[in-house]
């Protein structure tokens, strides 16, 4: 089963979960990608947002094993995210303007910098995932 970017827009989380091991075979896997950076978006059908160990959880709450996970791009790729979402505020010529300004002068930084460096060198325990993938199966 995949489940691509979805979980934050369903109301009933417990309900969700129940019906994923209640359609998964023994032995059948579940994939959820969600991303943990995102603007509130289909609004008011957008309700919570789970860290990758907060996904462990209900998956453990509903009877599936959690298996692995996997972060996104990093740090940087979430602030050219968030820079490409500021736009969206900005009026159309001014926007224009400025897309281009970024695109030109500081994307293709950003870009090579997330490649570079993902991990907090300052505070090793931390993360800054734009997103990740998760993996379960039903035992």
């Amino acid at each position: 089963m995949i489940v691509p970017n979805v979980i934050h827009h369903e109301k009933n989380q417990d309900e969700m979960f129940q019906e994923f091991t209640r359609v998964l075979k023994k032995g059948g896997k579940c994939l959820i990608f969600e991303g943990l950076v995102r603007e509130l978006h289909h609004m008011p059908d957008d309700y919570v947002r789970y860290t990758h160990e907060g996904m462990r959880v209900m998956f453990e709450k509903h009877g599936l094993k959690f298996d692995s996970y996997e972060f996104g791009t990093g740090v940087f790729d979430v602030i050219a995210y968030v820079w490409q979402n500021a736009f969206e505020y900005l009026p159309e010529d001014l926007r224009k303007e400025k897309m281009e300004w970024f695109y030109h002068e500081h994307f293709p930084y950003l870009q090579e910098m997330d490649q570079k460096f993902r991990k907090n060198l300052v505070k090793p325990d931390k993360a800054f995932p734009m997103s990740y993938i998760v993996w379960a199966h039903k035992v």
